[in-house]
């Protein structure tokens, strides 16, 4: 019997969550995380270095959001958030997108 992977696969399935901000709220697309990936930040969250903990938050929500066809990529070319654009985001949106992530 062959494994049904397509039920069990985190890496093609897209979830839209309502996500409120201060200023408002917007429909965002998150790919589920794979294993591997939870496990990166669960042993990257127990750092005591906090630089090392923001940009693995950073990556883990880059990873994460995407478009509705779960391409993490726009038209242009553009990621939908890079990590460098994470970084420079307000705490509150940071800590939002975060935990919609995990």
């Amino acid at each position: 019997m062959a494994l049904p992977k397509h039920l069990f696969s985190a890496a093609t399935e897209v979830v839209a969550k309502e996500v409120e901000f201060a200023g408002g709220s917007a429909e965002l697309h998150f790919r589920l995380l794979t294993v591997a990936d939870v496990q990166v930040i669960r042993s990257g969250l127990a750092s005591h270095d906090y630089d090392a903990r923001a940009g693995l938050m950073a990556w883990a929500i880059s990873r994460s959001i995407c478009n509705a066809d779960g391409s993490q990529y726009n038209d242009d070319g553009s990621m939908v958030l890079s990590e460098e654009d994470t970084k420079s985001l307000s705490e509150e949106a940071f800590l939002k997108l975060f935990s919609n992530v995990i």
